[in-house]
């Protein structure tokens, strides 16, 4: 029951840092690369419902990380700058759903 109710906590603590920092960040994570990380980020949950390996999924968020080239720190910089502006990050989040159902029926086409 506990577990539920940590993604909350936490996006309320992304929220007060947001509230506190929207400097925009040297490094940070071009727009197309942030949603792109996004989707990837969206197939790793999946993954870890389907998986239930938390150790694997921490393997592939490294690898998806050294792939783009990004620390995890760069990436919470990022993260927070563009939380700052919600309607902006909102879209973001669209984008990249929009790119997972277009996969879904990619691949669901080739069935």
């Amino acid at each position: 029951m506990m577990r539920k109710g940590i993604p909350y906590l936490l996006a309320i603590g992304m929220a007060l840092l947001v509230a506190c920092s929207n400097d925009r960040p040297d490094d940070l994570i071009p727009r197309e690369t942030f949603i792109d990380l996004l989707v990837e980020f969206e197939l790793l949950r999946t993954i870890q419902r389907v998986e239930g390996d938390s150790l694997l999924t921490a393997i592939y968020t490294e690898t998806v990380m050294d792939g783009y080239g990004v620390s995890f720190d760069q990436f919470e910089r990022s993260n927070l700058y563009y939380m700052s502006d919600q309607e902006t990050y909102r879209n973001m989040y669209r984008e990249a759903i929009e790119r997972l159902n277009m996969e879904i029926g990619r691949l669901r086409a080739t069935e």
